[in-house]
């Protein structure tokens, strides 16, 4: 009875969460992780249906460059028994702060909650625009980003949305770019970067 009643207010609780088991090979090694058990509000969240996700693998769900970014998550879930961090998530295009426990090496359960919502979004007209453009949080998290951004930077999406300046470039830039950022808060104003941007530099050339 008791696990019938922990399962249901898991089931009926507003904050999304995902069981997943995590899959071996031979030399104890996480090959993949496959969605074992989601509530009714992770199926709001991803808007899918639970038909669409129970059974689903890393690889169907997860861009192949990001797997070991959750991997590591993972296993510093295992290691500490509970984990948290942040991370944009490209199947429901949302940057998520996440709880992570652990269940035996076996079993990780997810408890996800939303942090970014879709209408920060660029105008597609700004988005398909020939320059960089982006779109930050207050806390200087990247939340969009144009097309032409990703292009001079090299850069695919999931590389750049919910990490901040000082996850791609020196600090000493960082500082500047989180200093101008701050200026235009408090000013309420417009602030314009007249630096020339060339194809191929890197995040630091398009100030």
């Amino acid at each position: 009875m008791g696990n019938y009643i922990y399962q249901k207010m898991i089931q009926e609780s507003p904050i999304a969460y995902i069981c997943v088991e995590v899959i071996r090979n031979d030399k104890n090694e996480i090959t993949e992780v496959e969605v074992v058990r989601v509530n009714k509000a992770f199926e709001e969240l991803s808007n899918m249906d639970r038909e669409d996700l129970i059974g689903k693998r890393s690889n169907d769900l997860i861009d192949k460059d990001q797997i070991s970014i959750w991997y590591n998550a993972i296993l510093e879930t295992i290691k500490n028994e509970k984990y948290e961090f942040e991370k944009y998530v490209n199947v429901i295009n949302r940057i998520c702060k996440m709880e992570c426990y652990n269940e035996d090496g076996k079993y990780i359960h997810f408890r996800v909650y939303k942090i970014s919502e879709s209408a920060f979004k660029l105008p597609m007209s700004i988005k398909k625009a020939p320059f960089p453009a982006w779109i930050k949080d207050r806390n200087g998290k990247y939340l969009d980003v144009s097309e032409k951004y990703l292009e001079v930077e090299n850069l695919k999406y999931s590389d750049i949305i919910g990490k901040t300046d000082y996850d791609l470039v020196e600090k000493e830039k960082a500082n500047k770019y989180i200093e101008e950022d701050q200026h235009v808060i408090k000013e309420n104003e417009i602030h314009v970067f007249n630096n020339i941007v060339q194809k191929n530099l890197k995040p630091s050339t398009l100030r």
